[in-house]
């Protein structure tokens, strides 16, 4: 069986590939692939860049090299329902993309409840929604185009692209994602811009950052403790996913 694991930045992937004793396989365009094997499984972990652009030409070129019989969305997502806490993992079935235009789309993918069932007696999670976005955008302009009755809406940017094209092959797919910024947060613009081509942050462009905005600072700090506990519980949940294929 070879499972296939996507997510846009390194840090989203380090601790699991560290877990896995991942090897890099190489990049290929704007992305990076590390491979590894866990008993009967064929593991690809792959670091696509943020987009759906990014994410869906990382998924067609997999396709044809690895041949992936399940497909995991994963990563840092931002909660869209009050309640939610640093780290919290939301795993969903069901993903929207909202368009720049302002329409959304609806995507049903199989709700996998019994590996559901299984992860969650062992890390906690919770069934939601992905919202995907083409760019970061206010909460409150998200929350005001969603449909009625969409459970624990949780917003990323490359989701629905992967889900798409999955449903499209008639490949497995699951989505989880955990929580690295709250309802009541929203991400400025100019924080994209402090990462480096690889996904990572750069320092000084953080620091130039902070110098014209020196209020952005509270806001970084608490990003990265968020993020290191969205990593960690990533981790878990990822790797108790994988022993259920093994």
């Amino acid at each position: 069986m070879r499972f296939a694991i996507f997510a846009a930045l390194p840090q989203e992937l380090e601790l699991i590939i560290q877990d896995l004793d991942a090897l890099k396989g190489g990049s290929r365009n704007s992305y990076e692939v590390y491979y590894t094997s866990n008993k009967s499984v064929e593991i690809a972990l792959v670091i696509t860049s943020v987009g759906s652009a990014n994410a869906l030409a990382a998924l067609q070129s997999i396709y044809m090299e690895f041949s992936p019989d399940i497909v995991l969305s994963t990563g840092y997502g931002g909660a869209l329902y009050m309640g939610a806490a640093a780290g919290d993992l939301v795993w969903s079935s069901q993903v929207i993309y909202l368009s720049e235009s302002g329409a959304s789309v609806l995507l049903n993918v199989p709700a996998e409840d019994a590996f559901f069932e299984k992860i969650s007696s062992s890390v906690p999670v919770t069934k939601g929604t992905i919202v995907t976005i083409d760019e970061i955008t206010p909460k409150k302009d998200i929350l005001c185009r969603l449909p009625d009755g969409i459970q624990n809406p949780v917003c990323d940017m490359e989701t629905f692209a992967l889900a798409k094209y999955c449903l499209e092959k008639g490949i497995r797919f699951f989505a989880l994602r955990a929580i690295s910024d709250l309802a009541d947060e929203d991400i400025p613009g100019e924080i994209a811009h402090i990462m480096d081509t690889s996904g990572r942050p750069d320092i000084w462009r953080a620091v130039r950052l902070i110098l014209r905005k020196p209020s952005l600072l509270t806001l970084l700090v608490r990003l990265g403790l968020n993020s290191r506990k969205a990593s960690q519980n990533l981790r878990l949940a990822v790797t108790t996913l994988i022993k259920e294929f093994r």
